[in-house]
């Protein structure tokens, strides 16, 4: 495919959209069509399902963002790869792998799902040793290439980290790392975070103290033996796929789109994949907090570039 379209993630945050709100008779109507049209997944009504994020697509052709972040080659290969494999197990000493971080009421699933996937590969590459919550506030507050919480570009989010470093980042309103993630879930009017490079009070590192660098940012080739030896060399990447009416539904099982309007775009991190009765799925970490999904997880249909989950994948390896 040709990477002179870049794919800019923008995610709002449904709830504060006219027109975007679903009430439990539309849920349940939707739940019903969906359970007459697989088997392979489940789907549930949820409580206040418009606190969940929507995202926008938007395709910008630019030759200077898709040249930002280099495509990986001499990728070092896996003579066999398993046919089942979660980051969790291989790298137990890394309870980051473990965690869902809930983007709240802002579009920040690019960023959000970037510093995840961060924090998961310094803990691996370091064996298990360095424990470190890298977050998303810097990036919100100071880049100058995004649209803050009307979404950005996931290749850059990876290479702001390479450039500028990242500082961490404690979940709302929790008092910890060097700030707190900025945004709740229910849209309380959170203003965006102003970019004052400073810590939180009482933090007890100063800013540039705290700030940590990646070592590279690339793109994983658009093949899934290359993102499955990405992921099994090197930890979760970052990922983009097209968000139909039925992902909202999801609760468990291995979806694969079946009904519902396009709502946009998500940006999300893929720790490992698997074979569920005779299909083969990615297992996937969101960022709409435990209550949704499988406590936050879920699986997707793997090898068939399904809503297009295996064009724009992200990655990166961090400095010490």
């Amino acid at each position: 495919m040709a990477f002179t379209k870049i794919l800019l993630v923008v995610c709002l945050a449904i709830g504060t959209i006219s027109g975007f709100s679903i009430s439990d008779q539309m849920q349940n109507a939707l739940v019903s069509a969906i359970r007459s049209r697989t088997r392979t997944w489940v789907a549930q009504v949820y409580d206040q399902r418009e606190k969940f994020g929507v995202m926008n697509l938007g395709l910008r052709p630019n030759e200077s963002v898709a040249n930002a972040v280099p495509l990986l080659e001499n990728q070092r290969s896996v003579r066999s790869l398993p046919e089942s494999f979660d980051s969790r197990q291989k790298w137990p000493n890394c309870p980051s792998l473990n965690q869902i971080r809930d983007q709240g009421c802002c579009g920040s699933c690019y960023v959000v799902s970037t510093a995840a996937a961060i924090t998961d590969r310094y803990c691996i590459h370091s064996g298990g040793q360095k424990q470190f919550t890298f977050g998303a506030t810097d990036y919100l507050a100071c880049c100058t290439d995004c649209f803050k919480c009307d979404g950005g570009y996931v290749g850059k989010t990876w290479q702001y980290w390479v450039d500028s470093g990242l500082t961490s980042e404690g979940p709302y309103k929790s008092g910890q790392g060097c700030n707190s993630y900025p945004f709740g879930s229910y849209c309380v009017n959170d203003p965006l975070p102003t970019c004052s490079r400073t810590c939180q009070a009482g933090y007890p590192l100063t800013y540039s103290q705290d700030l940590k660098y990646g070592g590279s940012a690339y793109r994983v080739m658009w093949n899934e033996n290359a993102i499955m030896t990405e992921i099994y060399q090197n930890g979760p990447v970052v990922v983009q796929f097209e968000v139909f009416a039925d992902f909202y539904q999801y609760k468990s099982g291995v979806y694969r789109h079946v009904t519902g309007a396009t709502e946009g775009w998500h940006a999300v991190r893929v720790i490992g994949w698997g074979v569920e009765n005779g299909v083969k799925y990615w297992l996937v970490a969101n960022s709409w907090g435990v209550r949704w999904g499988d406590k936050g997880f879920f699986k997707f249909v793997r090898g068939e570039n399904h809503l297009g989950i295996e064009d724009f994948v992200y990655a990166g390896l961090p400095k010490y």
